[in-house]
């Protein structure tokens, strides 16, 4: 994980997952996070597409 992602390891109150979309929409969803058009854009900006 580069630094960027280390230091965004918690982003909008969500947890990123050091695994998909998929993993951090539900680290959005156990907090009660919206996850976003913008919060999406900067995890596939974060998370290596597969």
């Amino acid at each position: 994980m580069d630094k960027t992602a280390e230091s965004m390891s918690t982003v909008f109150g969500c947890r990123i997952e050091p695994t998909t979309i998929a993993a951090f929409k539900k680290s959005c969803a156990d907090r009660g996070v919206k996850p976003t058009q913008e919060i999406r854009q900067f995890i596939r900006s974060q998370v290596p597409q597969k």
